[in-house]
């Protein structure tokens, strides 16, 4: 489950993935007030399986039962752990528009989740995530080379979300905000090569810049992404970067 909000008096309405139906929403009538009805079944991150009717014109189905498969709760044990869940979750929910169908998005989830029921991602896996999401649902980013003249190297890089990469510094010569070692830390990730210590500052500039790509695709803030930054930098300074 991507996200859930209360409807009306006793109701909820449910943000559900698929792996064939995709992304859709259906109202859980009850749920807030009948424990047996859905009760513990519709929290967020757990994986069920449901039986939901569309009805009428709206769009919205109309959910009658839901069997708990798996909670996932190793993630509710672990504030971070629950921060990268609903950080991963969000960004999904955010960027896959309703009934839009990918097996290979719910299966990047569905593999992100099984993991932090075992233990917390790592910061080169986030980005990761975030760099295979992207090209799943077809804005692949491109860091291999200057979208503009298409050369390879270059001390300082701008980035053009509307292109979907980067341009070097000679045809963006007053933009270059990104530098040479963060560009080859994107390369690297998103090649799935092995992870090699990267310093603070570098990974940082990786995260602005990934985060920067994704607000140019969605329409609101990502709540849980700042919150997951705050923690990040209350508890651990490695998990800032």
């Amino acid at each position: 489950m991507l996200a859930r909000r209360d409807l009306g008096e006793s109701d909820r309405l449910v943000v559900l993935l698929g792996k064939q139906m995709g992304k859709f929403s259906a109202r859980a009538p009850g749920a807030r007030r009948s424990r047996r009805r859905f009760g513990g079944r519709l929290e967020l991150f757990s994986r069920i399986e449901v039986m939901a009717v569309l009805k009428g014109r709206t769009g919205l189905a109309h959910l009658d039962d839901a069997v708990l498969l798996d909670a996932h709760q190793g993630i509710r044990g672990d504030l971070i752990a629950t921060a990268q869940a609903a950080y991963l979750t969000e960004l999904v929910s955010c960027l896959l528009r309703e009934a839009d169908r990918s097996p290979e998005v719910f299966d990047l989830l569905a593999d992100a989740l099984q993991r932090l029921d075992r233990e917390r991602l790592g910061v080169w896996s986030l980005r990761r995530f975030e760099i295979e999401l992207l090209k799943l649902i077809g804005f692949a980013p491109a860091f291999d080379v200057c979208q503009e003249c298409g050369v390879r190297s270059s001390e300082r890089w701008s980035l053009q979300a509307g292109m979907g990469g980067l341009l070097c510094e000679a045809c963006a010569p007053r933009s270059g905000s990104v530098s040479a070692a963060a560009v080859n830390v994107l390369r690297r990730i998103q090649a799935d090569e092995p992870c090699e210590r990267v310093d603070d500052a570098t990974m940082a500039e990786v995260r602005g810049l990934l985060a920067a790509m994704v607000d140019g695709l969605v329409d609101r803030p990502l709540k849980a992404r700042d919150f997951l930054y705050r923690l990040a930098c209350e508890q651990d300074r490695s998990w800032a970067r």
